[in-house]
């Protein structure tokens, strides 16, 4: 089935806890339950003011009435819940994409956001990489886009759309100049978790292999942890092997 990606304003969503986020998506896990697999939940993604809901589902149809029917059942939340599907009914895609190099092009400016969770900062780097006459300016910072949002933006792409002045190559720059917004592999939240599974894994515990995008999909933890067995002589002792990582988290 096709994949659709639905945006939700939701303003402050990246302060709700994993339980009010639990609980505003209830409404949408019973109709989904209701629409007998003509439309599959996948993963979301939160941002500041906006939830990116990945789904697969038969057609176009079939998500804009999971939308609907989400945000009628909601008193407080329906004109948040109701989904934005701009993309809908553009041309399809072309298949195989073609990137690059764009030889003789003028000078092209990437902006690549680090936490952009609409279009990932790989994607980025890998559009850079393909154009010849490319530079990326790197932004450190959270949510979709970075131009007039994010004010040391502003001068680099103005400076380019004016005079075409290009930034230096690797140069970069952060909304928030204490946060570490590239923790080394396997240091962040989600990093520990899938560390701390691989270990225990490794000593010797039944537990299961998980990803990065399972522990997206689940912020609570409530299903990822809810599973083990912590009676289980085995998990105590692969626990023991495993308490620097635990330690961590």
């Amino acid at each position: 089935m096709p994949k659709y990606v639905i945006e939700r304003g939701l303003p402050g969503a990246g302060q709700l806890s994993g339980d009010e986020l639990q609980a505003i998506s209830q409404k949408s896990v019973e109709v989904l339950d209701a629409m007998a697999g003509r439309a599959q939940w996948l993963e979301t993604f939160v941002t500041g003011d906006k939830l990116y809901c990945v789904y697969i589902a038969d057609d176009e149809a079939t998500v804009r009435e999971q939308a609907d029917e989400s945000a009628s059942g909601s008193k407080y939340f329906a004109e948040f819940l109701r989904a934005s599907t701009g993309c809908i009914g553009t041309p399809d895609p072309i298949d195989p994409l073609v990137l690059g190099p764009a030889d003789g092009a003028a000078p092209i400016l990437v902006i690549g956001n680090s936490g952009d969770p609409a279009t990932p900062y790989d994607w980025s780097v890998a559009l850079a990489d393909s154009l010849s006459s490319a530079v990326l300016y790197t932004v450190e910072a959270e949510g979709h886009t970075a131009f007039l949002t994010i004010d040391c933006v502003e001068p680099v792409v103005t400076k380019y759309l004016i005079e075409l002045e290009m930034p230096d190559a690797d140069e970069s720059c952060s909304d928030n100049s204490t946060a570490d917004f590239f923790p080394p592999p396997g240091e962040s939240d989600a990093g520990l978790i899938i560390a701390l599974f691989d270990c225990l894994r490794e000593n010797g515990a039944d537990v299961p292999e998980i990803t990065t995008a399972d522990v997206l999909a689940d912020p609570t933890g409530e299903t990822i942890f809810g599973e083990l067995d912590v009676t289980d002589p085995a998990f105590t002792a692969a626990a023991l092997q495993c308490q620097d990582i635990i330690e961590q988290l």
